[in-house]
């Protein structure tokens, strides 16, 4: 890679016509009037060298953070600190470790994070694609996509580095049959081998996008998008030889072995060796020849042109050119971008923010700091040092062992002096705890160091709770900015490839019966107007998100409220129950209220129910539900008194058991007694 900068003047040049600067092939030329390899060329260097230059060095110290390693330049990795202590206090992974938890008990805590709505909550045909919708995605989410894996590793992305990147596409692979036979309707007999969405989470060294873009949506304001792919050279080949008939996707110019070297040469990435403990690259190239099991870098391009159409084409490296530029909605039919950056801290005007690592990043410094110096002051107390005279005959070897009970050989003992250290004082610990709560105010996390510093608060309830509360808000603000700005437009890009996608019959059937397609909406088939209609997708992460405790009772609140609302309104009201309830839902922290209610059926004529009726059904419906509370009472109360009477029968038996025992012990002691009189006479009758 060339270091040098692409100026705006060198992209124009690139973009004439002068055959001196298209020093292209022709057959890698889409249009005698750009030279879309070069324009990949400029910009793939433009985005890298402000990458380099700007954020590389920072990510590669939050890494080793991360992996509990100290950052490149550190004193302790110098040649000086040898023999010191240089231990690394992992702070920054525990704290991660939290949030990570905290992660999971709000997005996985119940199965109903993603909520799919309608529109119009009145059209029928939204309502069931929304049911529909909702079924597809948890089908995937769970069975084809690793979705737990991917949503934890990219708010860790979002942790460590500041942002979180990933591509939602459409996987489909398929084999023809080598007879070359052909169905009944005419098309060639194929095997099916993929047939999924999918979403890859990048890392962040292998995107780039121009630095000057707005920071609060870079993906589709940036002019272009580079995405680096590592794949093997095998499957290179394969895109050579085959297309993707339901994504459009042509096949790949063919290149030879030749041109496929030449593009395998990679740089060495740092931030990769610091995500991999500095071990070898795993993506180095180790053979002179191409092997089917090299890995090769194919870049794609997301390019935004003159005429305002953005187009998608890949490149081998910045060599050759394996496509010819299309629009986008050649590929995704939706027409955007299938890219996601995410993050879970909002720095204005800034595309790459400061992660929590990076924040933490000092005061992690300055507590390896206070740690490795108390163990070097305890380690010379424990192990003093001597002044030894030079020159006089003394055995070093013995005096550095200091082996316990050994002898060391002196002519004279004043030719060795120890040097006196005081031991470590209270000091040092305090400065430790406070060190820690710095640390866990920065990040937001709640640990057992904060707990053990504040004894006077922490001996009560009330003190735990105030203690927990700041962490709690910090936490939430992280993952509600992580769910708003990642997972809800993961979501949505996955939606509209399912919608659009999705043939597989047992997976339609599967969503079918699951949702009862034909007996709530009297729709016997799928169809595209069924799948295809304007659906709303959210993310329920709101406040109290992380204490399971806390959002039990937060809804158990908000249900009540509810129960009052409808108790309370007398017929002919003019509130609008519906909306109040919403409102209610809303008030407690979840975006959507109305999926808590019952979705009201129209009557036959087509109008709406009559509102006292529903109120009068409701009433009805909580009276039902204070008669099975005293039936269930009722029954407890009768097995209760089975069960009194039951311990008090076996006790009874028990008792007779134990009189009988006793006198049979009587009667056989007495029968001993006759047998073997004082006088040793045998008494007979």
């Amino acid at each position: 890679m060339e270091n040098e900068n692409i100026t705006p003047d060198a992209i124009d040049a690139a973009l004439s016509s002068d055959p001196q600067v298209n020093q292209v092939p022709e057959d890698e030329k889409v249009d005698d009037d750009v030279d879309w390899l070069h324009v990949a060329k400029a910009c793939y260097e433009e985005s890298t060298n402000y990458f380099n230059n700007n954020y590389r060095q920072q990510v590669d110290n939050n890494l080793r953070h991360f992996r509990g390693k100290h950052a490149n330049g550190s004193k302790y990795l110098k040649e000086s600190y040898k023999y010191r202590s240089k231990i690394f206090r992992p702070k920054t992974r525990a704290a991660s470790r939290n949030l990570e938890a905290a992660a999971v008990a709000a997005f996985f805590a119940n199965k109903d994070v993603v909520n799919i709505e309608a529109m119009d909550p009145m059209d029928d045909m939204q309502n069931a694609s929304a049911e529909i919708g909702s079924a597809l995605l948890e089908y995937r989410l769970s069975a084809s996509i690793p979705w737990f894996q991917t949503c934890l590793g990219a708010f860790q992305d979002t942790y460590v580095n500041g942002i979180c990147v990933s591509f939602q596409e459409w996987e489909y692979k398929e084999k023809v049959s080598e007879t070359n036979l052909l169905t009944s309707d005419g098309q060639p007999d194929v095997t099916i081998l993929v047939d999924r969405p999918t979403i890859t989470l990048e890392p962040v060294e292998n995107i780039r996008f121009h630095p000057a873009c707005d920071w609060r949506d870079p993906v589709n304001t940036s002019p272009y998008i580079i995405r680096l792919i590592p794949m093997y050279v095998m499957d290179v080949k394969a895109r050579m030889k085959q297309d993707n008939r339901k994504t459009g996707q042509k096949p790949w110019n063919n290149l030879s072995d030749a041109d496929i070297l030449s593009a395998i040469k990679q740089d060495f990435d740092s931030t990769r060796a610091s995500r991999s403990d500095d071990k070898e690259d795993k993506f180095k190239d180790y053979t002179p020849n191409v092997t089917p099991y090299d890995i090769v870098w194919i870049h794609q391009y997301f390019c935004r042109w003159e005429d305002g159409e953005d187009y998608v084409y890949y490149t081998m490296g910045t060599q050759h050119l394996l496509s010819d530029p299309v629009p986008i909605s050649d590929l995704y039919w939706h027409g955007e971008r299938p890219c996601v950056i995410g993050k879970s801290i909002i720095e204005a005007h800034n595309i790459i923010p400061q992660s929590h690592t990076e924040l933490s990043s000092e005061t992690q410094k300055e507590i390896n700091e206070n740690a490795n110096q108390r163990l070097d002051n305890v380690k010379l107390v424990l192990n003093k040092r001597y002044f030894v005279k030079r020159g006089s005959q003394v055995d070093l070897q013995s005096l550095v062992k200091n082996v316990a009970g050994g002898i060391t050989l002196m002519t004279d003992p004043t030719d060795v002096i120890p040097v006196e250290y005081h031991d470590v004082t209270a000091s040092s610990y305090q400065e430790q705890d406070r060190l820690n709560l710095d640390f866990d105010d920065i990040v937001g996390s709640f640990s057992q160091s904060s707990v053990q510093s504040n004894r006077n608060l922490n001996e009560t309830v009330g003190g735990m709770t105030m203690l927990r509360g700041g962490a709690n808000a910090l936490t939430e603000y992280s993952l509600k900015t992580f769910a708003e700005t990642w997972a809800e437009k993961v979501l949505r890009q996955l939606l509209k490839l399912e919608q659009h996608y999705e043939s597989d019959p047992a997976v339609l059937t599967l969503a079918g019966k699951k949702v009862k397609l034909w007996q709530r909406f009297g729709i016997n088939k799928f169809t595209d107007d069924l799948l295809k209609q304007e659906l709303t997708c959210m993310v329920d992460v709101g406040t109290g998100a992380t204490d399971p405790v806390f959002r039990l009772n937060k809804l158990m609140s908000a249900v009540g409220s509810v129960i009052q609302v409808l108790t309370n309104n007398p017929p002919g009201s003019p509130l609008d129950v519906r909306e109040t309830i919403e409102e209610i839902f809303g008030y407690a922290g979840y975006k959507n209220g109305a999926r808590f209610l019952i979705k009201q059926a129209e009557t036959e004529d087509g109008e709406e129910p009559d509102p006292e009726k529903m109120q009068m059904a409701q009433a009805i419906q909580q009276l039902q539900g204070v008669v099975q509370q005293l039936q269930t009472a009722i029954q407890i109360k009768q097995v209760e008194s089975q069960s009194k009477a039951q311990i008090e029968e076996r006790k009874q038996v028990g008792e007779d058991r134990r009189t009988a025992a006793k006198i049979r012990a009587d009667l056989m002691k007495k029968q001993m007694d006759l047998e073997n009189p004082v006088s040793g006479e045998v008494v007979k009758y």
